[in-house]
């Protein structure tokens, strides 16, 4: 059973990375992220916990995606940060169901323009 749920700052950092690093850390303009490095990142004041979520299929972390709204911004615009799906569990609907997630994200954080 598929499920989206929100990123939990000091509990989901491994599986974050997880998908993370299935997604994005074999490119070859990518290095792989470790958790310790995520959670540097987690102090840094433009950091973001809110706009995360992860998809997990029978309780396993296969998907995520990054609603980012920038507060210093003036327009009211959000940036999709991170996306993406695990090679394998990709074609199932997953990455319609993060899109859908980050959209109404956006929607009721008031963002009237997304940029991905």
């Amino acid at each position: 059973m598929l499920g989206i749920r929100r990123f939990v700052v000091g509990v989901d950092e491994a599986y974050w990375v997880k998908v993370w690093n299935a997604v994005y850390g074999g490119r070859w303009d990518n290095r792989p992220m470790s958790v310790d490095e995520l959670r540097v990142s987690e102090r840094s004041p433009d950091f973001e916990s809110e706009g995360r979520f992860i998809a997990e299929l029978n309780n396993q972390p296969v998907g995520i995606v990054h609603a980012y709204v920038d507060r210093l911004r003036e327009e009211k615009k959000g940036f999709v940060r991170s996306f993406g799906v695990v090679p394998e569990f990709r074609g199932r609907g997953i990455e319609q169901k993060l899109a859908e997630t980050a959209l109404e994200e956006f929607r009721n954080r008031g963002m009237s323009v997304v940029q991905v």
